[in-house]
């Protein structure tokens, strides 16, 4: 019986270490190469407006028709509910963001996407929520913002939070940057204390590093326009 159950345990240890751990390693190595390949072509050279859902949304009225359009999680509740009909061409969003937000599969379905990044695709398509193009990210990787702070390290803007990572808006503004835009900018991006547009709480631990993030490549990038409301 003993010996049965460590022959097991010792099948499940070979089978996790010599054939799940290569598969999953080439499927991530996969992902991290086609994601790439995407944005590059999406990103490059071109004009971007990321809109978040901070307060300030609420004075977005038109869309210029020669940007490309990011935006994240309820980004398309805002758009569908002012009415900006224009299509997202890169739409983010994580599986816990869509576990709390419970009408957000069925807007999905309502707004025209190019591409959906999300840690989540066995759920999406198993749920039939989008049927386009989905890339994989698993968003905690830092390897983005690790270019775009360096030689600043990530512990040095994280401050007292325990999160290592940024928010879902501004990994949008990490793609940008590091896809070489031509122009990127910002509506609804506001990062401070207020609710947002929608009456959320920003995520206190996020602040710290989006802020500190902010405040670097402000200062690195010249194509980066913080306050889209005076741009066009």
């Amino acid at each position: 019986m003993y010996k049965e159950f460590f022959q097991k345990i010792e099948n499940k240890r070979f089978l996790n270490s010599f054939v799940l751990k290569p598969i999953n390693r080439f499927k991530i190595k996969r992902y991290n190469s086609e994601r790439k390949r995407i944005l590059k072509n999406l990103i490059y050279g071109e004009k971007i407006l990321i809109i978040g859902t901070d307060y300030s949304a609420k004075d977005l009225k038109k869309i210029p028709k020669d940007c490309l359009i990011f935006t994240c999680n309820y980004g398309l509740k805002l758009l569908l509910e002012k009415n900006l009909t224009r299509n997202v061409d890169l739409f983010l969003c994580s599986k816990y963001a869509l576990s709390i937000r419970k009408d957000l599969g069925e807007i999905i379905k309502k707004t025209k996407i190019r591409f959906f990044i999300t840690d989540d695709l066995r759920n999406i398509r198993k749920k039939n929520i989008f049927n386009g193009k989905l890339i994989y990210d698993s968003f905690k990787g830092n390897y983005y913002l690790e270019k775009l702070i360096a030689p600043i390290k990530v512990k040095e803007i994280t401050g007292d939070s325990s999160f290592y990572w940024t928010s879902s808006l501004i990994r949008l503004l990490q793609y940008a940057l590091y896809f070489n835009a031509k122009e990127i900018y910002l509506a609804g991006v506001d990062l401070d204390e207020k609710d947002d547009f929608f009456g959320e709480k920003y995520v206190p631990d996020h602040r710290i590093i989006d802020n500190n993030f902010m405040k670097i490549v402000s200062k690195k990038s010249e194509n980066l326009h913080k306050n889209f409301f005076k741009s066009f």
